[in-house]
């Protein structure tokens, strides 16, 4: 056994640190007396702080279904995880949503991409050229051009394509053509 030596050692390391305390001076009494207190009052913060902690449970408990509370998460997915906790029943894996302009030919699933922009420009002075400014070709005042002002717009950045998605030989391929 030995616990027994470890046991006679602790309670000599008591006994002495209590005859110490006895020998101290009255600011070290003072300051013992103060951290006794101390501690008291973090025992009774602590306590406090468990029995909110035990209010909240009961909270999660009641508004959880009883059998299944906070579960480890199923190995299909997490979205089942989450709709166990929600107590709906878990939604078995669908088909994916189709957008609005999207239609299948074949086996390849396909839909429309893309974008629309329309720009405008004002310039003071008439440009020979179309959305993009040539500064080299600005006129001079005493020029035709150099007074006449110029309004333009266009949809040339516009872009629409089309988005395919299909199945070869065991691979999925995804193609998008601009």
């Amino acid at each position: 056994m030995r616990l027994a030596p470890a046991c006679l050692l602790a309670s000599a390391a008591l006994a002495l640190a209590a005859s110490d305390a006895a020998k101290a001076p009255v600011g070290a009494q003072d300051e013992i007396e103060r951290l006794k207190a101390q501690v008291r009052a973090q025992q009774e913060e602590i306590e406090e702080l468990r029995q909110r902690l035990d209010a909240q449970q009961k909270l999660l408990e009641g508004l959880l279904p009883p059998a299944q509370a906070l579960a480890a998460p199923p190995a299909s997915s997490q979205a089942a995880f989450f709709s166990t906790i929600l107590g709906a029943a878990a939604l078995p894996d669908s088909a994916p949503v189709k957008a609005p302009l999207s239609f299948e030919l074949g086996r390849s699933h396909n839909h429309a991409d893309g974008f629309h922009q329309l720009c405008a420009v004002w310039r003071s002075k008439a440009v020979t050229s179309r959305l993009l400014t040539n500064f080299a070709a600005i006129p001079f005042n005493n020029t035709v051009l150099g007074h006449r002002r110029q309004t333009l717009s266009s949809a040339q950045n516009t872009r629409l394509g089309l988005l395919l998605n299909t199945r070869v030989i065991g691979w999925n391929v995804l193609g998008l053509v601009d």
